[in-house]
């Protein structure tokens, strides 16, 4: 089990680090933690894991706060996991933007009830942070993720699928 608490990155990639090539993949783990505990600007795919957000003392609880480059095709894509929210708290989100171009997908994940409905959050609360974001939300189950400026869909793309095994150079 990975615990981290509180701007802790799993994927050691900061933007001006020049590592454009590098790609994560974790499988079958457990992920723990309360304020953007997945961030950075790395690429990193998370297959059939179990993401535990737990307590916060600030009422709030961002599982990942992506900062990924432009010239990145993926930031953090999460497939076929397990999204856990503690329910003593006040606000869950998936997730932020932490500069222009983040990037991050949840394909098929099953997720907590008490998960905001709206899933995503602005940057300090500025509506322009997300922008030039990219956040998707592709959920078989009925619950979806709605704002104007996240995808949203029941149905995957399978040309997305089939790319993000190529990126990723893995069989999913």
């Amino acid at each position: 089990m990975i615990k981290i608490n509180r701007d802790k990155t799993i994927t050691d990639t900061p933007v001006k680090r020049k590592r454009g090539k590098t790609r994560y993949i974790f499988q079958k783990c457990t992920i723990q933690g309360n304020v953007d505990y997945i961030f950075g600007g790395g690429s990193a795919l998370f297959v059939e894991c179990i993401i535990n957000s737990i307590y916060s003392d600030e009422g709030e609880s961002y599982i990942c706060a992506p900062c990924t480059s432009h010239l990145r095709a993926y930031g953090f894509v999460f497939y076929h996991c397990k999204i856990n929210c503690d329910d003593s708290q006040q606000n869950n989100y998936l997730g932020r933007p932490w500069r222009e171009f983040a990037k991050a997908y949840f394909i098929n994940c099953d997720m907590s009830a008490n998960l905001l409905e709206n899933g995503w959050h602005y940057w300090g609360d500025d509506p322009a942070s997300v922008q030039k974001a990219d956040f998707r939300a592709y959920q078989a189950n009925t619950k979806l993720i709605d704002q104007y400026w996240a995808i949203s869909s029941k149905n995957i793309p399978t040309e997305l699928i089939a790319s993000l095994q190529r990126y990723f150079n893995i069989n999913l």
